[in-house]
Parts: C-alpha cells; sequence; structure tokens
C-alpha cells in the first residue's frame, strides 16, 4: 500500500530523445552525472540529432536509472511488511496489557458487599413488616463472590435472602432482619449452624453444601417448616425436639448412621440418602410421612415402615434389600402409591415384580414404571387368584385333559337341547349332614336317582365306606387319573384333593337314572364352568354353636378342621345373599330329620308326586313305585318335543297313557302336529332320546306323553300300516298322534272292515272316551315353566320316566 500511495503522488514522466522517458525527477537528481555534463551533453547535441556516443551515453543512463528505481521499489515493500509485523505486536501487547489490568481489578476485590451492588440486586417492592410504608422485600445476591455481607444488617425489612454460591462464613447480619422468612445460605463456606439471632418468623431455611459438622440446638425456631442440610458432615440428628411445626427436613448426602432426635415431629417429607444407615429404627413416631427417600444407604430390612398410614411415596433405591418377605412390612400401608426398588438384591428374583404387585396393589407406580390394571390382574391371579378363576382354570384343564385321549359319546352328553341331563348337588360345610341326605334321598327314590360318590385322596373316616360314600385312592392314582382327563372336576379342601369321576356319572346316565352329588362349595364352582345344568340345594346349619358341638362330638376332626368348618358357615350363607339364585333352594341342617323332610318335599314337588314314601332317618331300599302315586291325569302339553319319544325299556306303557293324559286338547297341539309327526319317525327309525332328559327340563314345563316304548311290537310294515288306518286321514303318518273324536264315534266303522288293532286299539279306545267324558271338565291352569339358576324362587320340577332296572 506504501508503494501505490508513493506511485499515486508522483509526477507525470518526462519526454527524452529517441521516444524514452525519464520516470520522475527523483531519478534525474541521483544520476552520476553533474549538472554541468547534462548541460555540456545538451548543448552539444542539438534537438533532432544526436552523435553515436551520445546515444550510447544516454542508454546506459537509462538503464541504470531503472534498476535503481526497481532496488527502491523493493526496499519500500520491505518496509511495509516490517510495518505491519509492529502493528500485530503492539496489538498483543494491548491486550495482555487488558488481562493484566482485568486481573489487578480482581485481585484488589476483597469480597465485602457494598451498596450499589445492594441496590442493584434489591427486587420486590411490597409492603414492610410493620406495614407502615413501602420497601424492597427480597434480595438476590447468589454467585457473587461475597466474603463480608454485614452491610445487610440495616436491611431490616427484607423477607426473603439468597446468598447462595459464595464464600460466606459469617451470617451475623441476619440477626437484624425481624422479618425474615427465607435464607438461603446453601454453597458456602459455613461451619457454624444458626449462628445467629432468631428471626421471630423465620421459615425457611437452606444451608446444603457447606462444611456443617454438627446440628445445634434449634429449639428457639419454632416457626421453622422447612430445613435444608444436604451435603454437610453431619453424623448425628439432633437439636429439633422443640421445632413443631417442621415438616420438611433434608439430610441428604451426610455421614448419618442412625435415625435418632425424630421423635413427635409433624414431618411430612423426610430425605436421608447417600448416608450410612443401615435400619430404619426411630421413625415410629412419625405418624405425619408421606414422602421417604432413604436410597444410596445400607437398609437390609423394611421393618419400622410397617405403621405409616399416610406415607405415600418411598425411595429406597441403590440399598441391600434381598427377600420378597421384606415387602410384607409395607402390605398394609394404604396410600403408598410409589415404590422405588431399583438396584437392589430383590429385582433379581424371578417373581419380583408380580409378586410386589400383588403385595401392594394400591401402586401406580413401580420402579419409575407405571402399573398397569392388567399387571395388577395378572399379580392377583397368579398369587391369590378368586375361587372363579380357580374354578375356570380347573374346568380348563380337565377339557384339555379329557382332549388328549380317544374322544367316545358319552350318555352324559346326549341330552336335548332344552333337557341337559339331570343332576341334584348337596352342597354344604364339612360334616353339615348333606351326605346322609344323598343317601336316604337315593334310597327313598331309587328309580329316579343314584348316589354318585366323589374320589378323594383322604383316608376314610371311622364308619365310611369305600365306594360307598367316597373312592379313597391315594395321591399318585389322583394324579394320573387327572392327566388322563377322568375328572369332571376337582377342588382342593383341608389339604386333600377330591374330584368327580367321569365314568361314575356315565355309569349311572347309562341306566336311566338321575345323579345326585354332595361337594364343597368349591366343586360347584368348578361345575358351573361344565356344560352341565344340575339344581343345587343349599344344605346348611344356622346354629354354628350346635353345629361346633356336633364336630367336636363326632370326635373325627382336629381344634382348626373345626373352626375352619365353622367359619366356612358364613362363606355359604355370604354367596347365598350376595348371588341370589346361585342356589336354587336353601335347607336349615339343624336338623337332619326336619331337613330330610323339607328335601323330601322338595323332590315330591319336583317329580308331581302326592303320596309320602314311608318316614325314617334309614328307609328301607325296597320301596316300590306303587307309593309314588301321581297326583291327577297329567296335564297335556301343548307341543311334543323329541325327548317326548322315550329310550326302549322293554315296558308298555299305553295303558297308563290313556288313563293320565287330559282330556281337553289345547289348540297349539293342531298347529305343531306336523313336527310331531316328523320327530315320531325319527324315534321309530332309533333316534329316541334316553329317559332321563326329561329332568330338570329348561322352559315350559312339558309331561311326556308315555307312548309304546316296544318297538319290536311291529315286526313289520303291514302291522305297522294296519294300526295306522286307526287314525284320522290327517294323522295317519304316524300312530302316535293326536286322535280324531269324529273317527272315534260310535257306530263309526273302519273303512277297510279290520280290527283296530289289539291291546293298543282298546287303550286308545278307552282314552278317547275319556276325554269324551271331561271335555265338560275345565282346563287346569298351566305349569309354570322352570325358572334357570339364578331365580332363587322354589323350583317346580317335572316328572321323570322310570329308568332301567
Amino acid at each position: 500500500m506504501a508503494a501505490s500511495r508513493s506511485g499515486s503522488q508522483r509526477p507525470k514522466p518526462s519526454s527524452l530523445p529517441g521516444g524514452l522517458s525519464i520516470s520522475c525527477p527523483e531519478a534525474l537528481s541521483s544520476s552520476p552525472y553533474s549538472d554541468n555534463e547534462r548541460q555540456c551533453f545538451s548543448a552539444t547535441s542539438p534537438m533532432g540529432q544526436q552523435p553515436k556516443d551520445a546515444f550510447k551515453k544516454t542508454s546506459s543512463y537509462l538503464l541504470r536509472q531503472l534498476i535503481h528505481r526497481y532496488r527502491r521499489l523493493d526496499a519500500e515493500e520491505t518496509w511495509d511488511e516490517d510495518e505491519e509485523e509492529d502493528q500485530v505486536e503492539d496489538q498483543d501487547e494491548s491486550e495482555a496489557s487488558s488481562e493484566s489490568e482485568i486481573q489487578n481489578m480482581e485481585g484488589e476485590f476483597d469480597g465485602v458487599l457494598r451498596e450499589e451492588v445492594v441496590a442493584e440486586a434489591l427486587h420486590k417492592l411490597g409492603r414492610s413488616g410493620g406495614g407502615t410504608e413501602q420497601a424492597y422485600l427480597n434480595v438476590t445476591l447468589s454467585g457473587c463472590a461475597l466474603v463480608d455481607v454485614s452491610i445487610l444488617r440495616g436491611y431490616v425489612h427484607l423477607q426473603k435472602l439468597d446468598l447462595s454460591v459464595n464464600k460466606i462464613e459469617d451470617l451475623s447480619c441476619v440477626s437484624g432482619m425481624p422479618y425474615l422468612l427465607e435464607l438461603n445460605a446453601s454453597q458456602n463456606k459455613l461451619t457454624t449452624f444458626f449462628n445467629f439471632k432468631s428471626p421471630k418468623n423465620l421459615k425457611k431455611v437452606d444451608f446444603s453444601y457447606n462444611q456443617i459438622s454438627e446440628m445445634s440446638d434449634l429449639s428457639a425456631y419454632q416457626a421453622l417448616t422447612k430445613l435444608i442440610l444436604d451435603s454437610n458432615e453431619i453424623e448425628e440428628i439432633k437439636g429439633l425436639e422443640l421445632c413443631s411445626n417442621l415438616t420438611h427436613l433434608s439430610l441428604a448426602k451426610n455421614k448419618i448412621t442412625t435415625l435418632n432426635g425424630l421423635s413427635m415431629l409433624p414431618i411430612k417429607i423426610l430425605c436421608l440418602s447417600n448416608n450410612q444407615i443401615e435400619k430404619i429404627t426411630g421413625l415410629e413416631d412419625l405418624k405425619a410421612l408421606q414422602i421417604v427417600d432413604l436410597s444410596n444407604n445400607q437398609i437390609s430390612s423394611l421393618q419400622g415402615l410397617e405403621n405409616h398410614d399416610l406415607l405415600e411415596v418411598l425411595n429406597l433405591e441403590e440399598n441391600k434389600i434381598a427377600e420378597l418377605r421384606e415387602i410384607e412390612y409395607l402390605e398394609n400401608l394404604p396410600l403408598l402409591r410409589v415404590l422405588n426398588l431399583l438396584r437392589n438384591p430383590i429385582q433379581e428374583k424371578s417373581d419380583y415384580w408380580f409378586f410386589v404387585i400383588f403385595m401392594l396393589l394400591r401402586l401406580t407406580e413401580l420402579d419409575h414404571k407405571k402399573v398397569t390394571v392388567e399387571e395388577k390382574v395378572s399379580a392377583v391371579n397368579k398369587y391369590d387368584p378368586p375361587p372363579e378363576v380357580i374354578a375356570a382354570q380347573d374346568h380348563l384343564t380337565h377339557v384339555v385333559n379329557s382332549m388328549m385321549q380317544p374322544q367316545r359319546i358319552f350318555y352324559s352328553t346326549l341330552p336335548s337341547l332344552d333337557a341337559p341331563y339331570p343332576m341334584l348337588i348337596l352342597a354344604g360345610p364339612q360334616a353339615c349332614g348333606k351326605r346322609e341326605l344323598a343317601h336316604r334321598l337315593c334310597r327313598q327314590f331309587s328309580t329316579y336317582f343314584r348316589y354318585g360318590a366323589c374320589h378323594t385322596t383322604r383316608p376314610p373316616y371311622f364308619g365310611e365306606g369305600d365306594r360307598v360314600d367316597y373312592h379313597f385312592i391315594s395321591q399318585e392314582v389322583y394324579d394320573e387319573m387327572l392327566h388322563m382327563g377322568k375328572f369332571i372336576l376337582t377342588f382342593r379342601y383341608g389339604d386333600h384333593n377330591y374330584g368327580l369321576n367321569r365314568d361314575t356319572v356315565e355309569g349311572i346316565a347309562r341306566d336311566g337314572l338321575a345323579s345326585c352329588i354332595h361337594m364343597e362349595i368349591e366343586g360347584v364352582r368348578s361345575l358351573k364352568c361344565s356344560y352341565f345344568e344340575p339344581r343345587y340345594i343349599l344344605v346348611v346349619p344356622m346354629n354354628k354353636t350346635k353345629y361346633e358341638g356336633y364336630l367336636r362330638r363326632k370326635g373325627l376332626f382336629s381344634r382348626a378342621e373345626v373352626e375352619l368348618a365353622v367359619s366356612r358357615v358364613d362363606l355359604y350363607i355370604k354367596i347365598n345373599q350376595n348371588f341370589p339364585g346361585y342356589f336354587d333352594a336353601v335347607i336349615n341342617a339343624d336338623d337332619l330329620e326336619i331337613a330330610y323332610q323339607k328335601l323330601s318335599q322338595l323332590i315330591r314337588e319336583y317329580l308331581d308326586l302326592t303320596e309320602e314314601p314311608a318316614k325314617g332317618l334309614a328307609p328301607t331300599t325296597d320301596i316300590s313305585t306303587s307309593h309314588l302315586i301321581p297326583k291327577e291325569p297329567f296335564r297335556k302339553l301343548s307341543t311334543l318335543s323329541s325327548s317326548d319319544l322315550l329310550d326302549s325299556t322293554d315296558k308298555n306303557y299305553i295303558v297308563k297313557l290313556c288313563a293320565t293324559l287330559s282330556a281337553k286338547t289345547p289348540p297349539a297341539e293342531r298347529h305343531s302336529m306336523q313336527r310331531q309327526h316328523e320327530r315320531a319317525w325319527q324315534a321309530l327309525m332309533g333316534k329316541t332320546p334316553p329317559d332321563h332328559t326329561l329332568l330338570f327340563q329348561r322352559g315350559p314345563v312339558r309331561v311326556p306323553v308315555p307312548v309304546t316304548s316296544d318297538l319290536h311290537y311291529f315286526t313289520k310294515l303291514g302291522e305297522l300300516q294296519e294300526a295306522s288306518e286307526f287314525y284320522d286321514d290327517d294323522y295317519a303318518v304316524t300312530p302316535f298322534g293326536s286322535y280324531s273324536e269324529e273317527r272315534m264315534k260310535p257306530g263309526k266303522e273302519n273303512p277297510k272292515g279290520k280290527d283296530p288293532g289289539g291291546r293298543e286299539n282298546i287303550a286308545l279306545l278307552k282314552y278317547a272316551a275319556l276325554r269324551q267324558r271331561n271335555s265338560s271338565q275345565s282346563e287346569k291352569p298351566a305349569v309354570p315353566s322352570i325358572c334357570r339358576p339364578g331365580s332363587n324362587t322354589k323350583p317346580i320340577l317335572p316328572p321323570i320316566p322310570q329308568g332301567r332296572k
């Protein structure tokens, strides 16, 4: 730039002879020739004419001028570079000098707080403590490297003082602030604890990250509500006995080993993390605790936390809790919602997550994870499943095990849609008399019921017979039967297993009889999950004192078994009250004689029988069916179902049919006659339901029409056609339909002149006469329909045809 700047100031070069020019006057003045020589040279050489020697001299002169000029330019550029280097060096020196000045200024700051600094830190203008004037209430002097803040003594109206992140060692200035409410002196160099006169209303104090090693007496600070002493060197908690308003205490990152000096304080938030605590003792009197942080300690047991009913949040991260049973100390905390057990040996347990959730079902957060409803349900089903879940799992087990075996058709699984296989279940507590009632009922109604004995792994009591009261088997045999899918239901009671074998029910169903079984409530729940639809009768003693005395007098049960049986009486009563209709009937078992009379009357009403059988505690087994006489002629149904055509029993019921059917045919019968004919033909082809399908029939009660079960009577198709000719043309499809009154009138001859058909036709004639005689009588009201389980009403049971003997 120096070069460009000098070139611009130079004059224009003058012309030289021969077209040459001199760049500048300075070049001429610096020429080695003198002025006289130049004048002589110019005088001897007129313009336009130059001698040869003069030309050579001029050329050499110009060449020397050019060389001199280039040397001068090089010298100027070198000078410019040196000048720039000097400027950079000057700048560096100035920066260094400024830094040194700043360092000197810093070294000169002595850490003493001055008025102008305080003026800039004041804020929040408000009414003074006395209420007579306006004043600034807050001062924030955080991070100012202060050492001496004694000037603040004159600021008597301050209510909030922030002196954090400084180098303060003395806070005596606080003594002159009677209205101070909050003090933050964290991250300083304090070694003493509250070394100032107590402000009357001081509530919140933060002395964290200092060098305090001992706690002093704070009895003068009764208004204190929050005290933070984190990151100090405190080894013992003391001096807080009279802080009656202290609700928040934090002593994290200290050297505390025991929890003492906290009795009878209203502390709600307690933080003692990062200490050396090994046992949770000394917190028994802190009844107001809501949040407790004991993380990063040496705690191995949770004993000491069991009586804090208001505890909501508990942090026990990174301790030495190793056993799942320690969670039991927290089981009865009703408000515990958040629990943290991260980095404890207990987390290595396989059942840790679901076990903790099961024990503390009120938790909403565990180990910083939300606890879902599905996880709570899974935990309950795993460790204490409800009875309904146990029953469902039991049923699922039997279904799966049975499906893995070769399949076959069971008699008990072939009922019609509205008439499942009949079963009568007597449920009740242990030794309440349900077994005696079942045996007696099956002896009295032996043509309808048979006793079904369950399998059990318990040893027999005195007086019990194998295959009579129970099938007594070993545990190995029970397990084998369970895996083979032999059971319909199983349940566990009193450390023993019970089960109802499918073959037991099948043997009874094969003979055309209903099953009568007794069991506990666990078996009832499992059976309700199956496809069976039994009638359940609850047999329960209402007088628990009498029942307990009866169990003790028997001498078969231990004291624990007696207490368990008596306690389950309330369970049965509660189930019957809370779930109306769970049982179809309830019988008081305080007196077995009266209980059996009620049970027998219930069965007679169910079977529509009138004459009462012989009474007695143990009736004989030779009770004939002649004692069981129907009340009056059965009411005829509006429609016939497939169950109306009974299986072959080698007996002829046509005579009874004529004597018992009602006289008047309902109008609905004629509209359903076509369906009846189709079902009758199906029955003739061998598709007949078993006799017992009418027992416990759902829906409207349908009294069956007993027809000739000896299907071999019609041995030829011609005989069948001859018997069919007796009926009207509309009903000529089957000999089991309704008969035309017009065809039965006296004087009406057979179109083909044939005999109406032997014994059966004579019976049919009697049946027609009976209908004509009773046509003037009013039709009896229809039998109310049987309610399904759940109605809790007195069941009215349809009659049961006699089974095979």
